[in-house]
């Protein structure tokens, strides 16, 4: 698995996993066996009409229950956006004029969570995967001081993986593309906006992001229409524009089951050896300079020929992160070897895969100053990063990329490059250093191509873990 389609992955799962723990301020009372499903449309064409959904591990939630179902969205949003006079004023984005859009995706599925016997069922969460991986498209056109169109950026940006806001309360569900209207609470919700053109971030749109309230029973019932759709204007500091929605989901039956472990699965058994850390410090600054390509060939289409800038990446931890160590392989092979496998031991750790990662919330600030094709000034937050961990030939590297769903650390409303899953910064450690407690491992930046752009990042970035628990799991799988 290449490493963007892994940190993906991974950040699918550790949303899930947040959906499922994260106990909200409501009191739903369900019977999770009142009834059968009311009559209702099949899903749309090319739509599953079963899900495939697995819920792994809840610690300390023995009478977890999940109510789960397909669902499908159809439909499209569009940002449309101008630069304000406020943001020229403020030598920011200035003279832009363009649109944001997806187009939503077939495949799904609604997750509520709750708790308690069947009788009395509490929903505590959800999450909604609707219209993922659908393609961004940006075409953004930038006008000098005199009007006339100066040149145009056109971009595919990076896939929005539908992740949609599931806020229950009282009740009722509210579920909202974005943060929505109605505010967010609980699993992290997956950015809707960011391509290499200018252009709005999604705080800018927020409170023109459309949103839905239903009755629980009526979702709970399955065969749900969530109608998204609308136009709603918006204006922020730097951009102006309308949000409109064609968006629609659709639901399909719902199942109840108890929340497993993982069930007995097939093939080999293996043994996933899992050590668990608190991130007890991320802090540092990474000063990384932008440079557009002179090939027009590969610039233009961008407008990023001869781009010169800036960014400053400031990054502090907030308390509270995990970041787990997996050591995996045949079940067969001894304890001593997993644990030698994560620098525990004296034990024969070949081939035995070890990987790992977390998402990191911090308090961030990205300042972008862009001197060419055009001046921009901008700054924005970061709200999290993500951390990968791999270990190889008796060391362990810890990497920096963009967070899942706390947005890319190099994206502003000004143009330039952003990071995607690409790795900002990166330190390894032997993996005797985790034989302690506490390893602290420093983050230098990195080199890459993103696009038309060069980008260097300079500066470090301190990370220490401090190990918390060790916990074995047991499985049957393919790897």
């Amino acid at each position: 698995m290449s490493a963007p389609h892994a940190v993906r992955a991974a950040g699918r799962a550790r949303v899930l996993a947040c959906a499922a723990v994260a106990v909200l301020a409501a009191g739903i009372g369900l019977s999770a066996g009142a009834g059968s499903p009311r009559a209702g449309a099949a899903l749309p064409p090319g739509c599953a009409q079963s899900g495939d959904l697995t819920i792994f591990g809840l610690s300390g939630a023995r009478r977890s229950v999940a109510v789960q179902m397909p669902a499908c969205a159809t439909g499209a949003v569009t940002v449309s956006f101008h630069s304000t006079a406020a943001a020229c004023a403020a030598h920011g984005p200035c003279g832009y004029d363009g649109t944001e859009s997806w187009t939503a995706a077939p495949g799904g599925e609604l997750v509520l969570v709750g708790v308690g016997a069947p009788g009395a069922l509490r929903i505590t969460s959800g999450s909604l995967f609707a219209g993922g991986l659908s393609a961004l498209r940006a075409q953004v056109a930038r006008t000098s001081p005199t009007g006339r169109t100066a040149a145009t950026c056109r971009d595919v940006g990076q896939p929005f993986s539908g992740l949609l806001s599931v806020r229950p309360h009282a009740g009722r569900v509210t579920i909202a593309l974005g943060a929505g209207q109605a505010g967010h609470a609980g699993a992290p919700v997956a950015p809707l906006l960011g391509s290499q053109c200018a252009g709005p971030t999604d705080g800018d749109v927020g409170p023109a992001l459309p949103s839905v309230t239903l009755p629980v029973a009526v979702i709970r019932a399955g065969h749900a229409t969530i109608d998204l759709s609308g136009t709603h204007a918006y204006a922020s500091r730097d951009f102006a524009g309308t949000v409109t929605s064609t968006l629609v989901v659709s639901t399909g039956q719902a199942r109840v089951s108890p929340v497993g472990r993982g069930g007995a699965g097939r093939g080999p058994r293996r043994r996933n050896l899992i050590e668990h850390y608190l991130l007890a410090r991320l802090d540092g600054r990474l000063a990384v300079a932008i440079a557009g390509a002179g090939d027009p060939r590969r610039c233009r289409a961008l407008d990023a020929c001869g781009a010169r800038g800036r960014i400053t990446v400031a990054l502090r931890g907030r308390p509270g992160a995990s970041v787990y160590l997996n050591a995996d392989g045949p079940a067969r092979r001894p304890a001593a070897d997993f644990l030698a496998a994560v620098g525990r031991g004296s034990g024969d750790p070949t081939a035995i895969r070890v990987t790992g990662g977390g998402e990191a919330p911090v308090a961030g600030r990205v300042i972008a100053r862009l001197t060419a094709p055009a001046r921009c000034a901008d700054s924005t937050v970061v709200h999290a990063v993500s951390l990968m961990l791999s270990g190889r030939r008796g060391r362990m590297q810890v990497a920096l990329v963009g967070a899942f769903d706390g947005g890319d650390p190099l994206r502003t409303r000004c143009p330039g490059p952003g990071s995607g899953t690409r790795i900002l910064a990166a330190g390894t450690v032997p993996l005797s250093a985790l034989a302690g407690r506490s390893t602290t491992v420093i983050l230098h930046g990195r080199r890459f191509e993103a696009g038309p752009y060069s980008v260097d990042a300079a500066g470090t970035i301190t990370i220490a873990l401090r190990r918390r628990a060790t916990s074995v799991q047991i499985y049957r799988g393919p790897f």
